[in-house]
């Protein structure tokens, strides 16, 4: 019996911590349509000083990410209306950084409408999924992933 208990008592905090209540913001533009992440979302990075990203936040952060593929004809491609964001903000040393979750949408259609409310975390899938950090207070990207072949 102790050991029924302890199975679900198990089961029981794993699926809690996958199951959040997101109040996600979905933000459309002509470029780009994507969801906000409220500053009370844990994402599971341990990151602290979370923040929700304003429109503003969003709009300048897509604009440093096309300043930087303008330069990469390959990854200019990647910025495309084509893909679904999801964006995360939070402080790290005074800085103000924007996390952004990209990911095509006809991979989507695997995940159902949960991307709308739960941050993706996908392993390989190549160009169809790929992660990028904004400093927002610097203005430059400081780091970009894309996911390896499957």
């Amino acid at each position: 019996m102790r050991i029924l208990i302890v199975i679900f008592l198990s089961i029981w905090s794993i699926s809690s911590c996958y199951s959040q209540n997101s109040n996600t913001i979905k933000i459309s533009e002509r470029k780009y349509t994507g969801y906000i992440f409220p500053a009370d979302y844990d994402e599971g990075f341990g990151t602290y000083g979370r923040i929700t990203p304003s429109a503003e936040d969003i709009r300048q952060a897509e604009s440093i990410l096309s300043t930087l593929f303008d330069k990469k004809p390959y990854y200019k491609k990647l910025i495309r209306k084509n893909y679904i964001r999801q964006y995360l903000g939070y402080y790290l040393n005074g800085d103000t950084i924007l996390y952004i979750n990209l990911f095509k949408k006809r991979a989507a259609k695997r995940w159902g409408n949960s991307y709308q409310k739960e941050l993706l975390h996908v392993l390989d899938g190549g160009d169809s999924y790929w992660q990028v950090r904004i400093n927002l207070t610097k203005k430059k990207v400081i780091e970009y992933n894309i996911n390896g072949p499957a």
